[in-house]
């Protein structure tokens, strides 16, 4: 756990100082407040609004139970898109349709990058621009794939 001190002079105002906490993701914030105050760090008090607690443990509930179902499991997991992204990609280039390939080729950017980064593709969060987009991008390509229909105008000779 790391708490990070910043202290800001500037015109018009007091020193400031300001507090950027990253911790463990099971830390409340009631830990939080308590190692902030800890390190001197005073007048910052954060709290969830007490209100939305039989909303917010719900919404929770519904989350894990979600999460939980086997069936969904696939469409959860980053595994699943990267094969499906690779397999697709493999298919239309022994196809030899490079239209298609294009298509796949900004989210083969996108899982290199996760692969090059720090996280190396363990977060969810990182493909998110993955798991959007890769269905309209196999719709797409296989829309690409098929020749287009031979019209009136295309079979008189010109």
């Amino acid at each position: 756990m790391i708490l990070f001190l910043i202290t800001c002079v500037y015109p018009g105002a007091n020193l400031t100082v300001a507090a950027y906490y990253m911790g463990e993701e099971t830390d409340s914030f009631e830990e939080i407040n308590e190692i902030c105050e800890k390190h001197g760090v005073t007048g910052m008090n954060m709290h969830r609004p007490h209100c939305f607690d039989g909303i917010r443990e719900r919404f929770e509930s519904l989350r894990e139970l979600i999460f939980s179902l086997s069936f969904l499991s696939p469409i959860l997991s980053v595994a699943c898109y990267t094969w499906v992204l690779l397999i697709a990609t493999a298919y239309w280039i022994y196809h030899k349709n490079k239209k298609a390939v294009a298509v796949f080729i900004p989210l083969l950017l996108v899982l290199l990058v996760c692969f090059a980064g720090p996280c190396n593709g363990s977060y969810f969060r990182y493909f998110y621009p993955m798991t959007i987009c890769l269905p309209a991008a196999m719709s797409l390509s296989w829309s690409r794939s098929k020749p287009l229909p031979e019209t009136r105008e295309s079979r008189i000779p010109g």
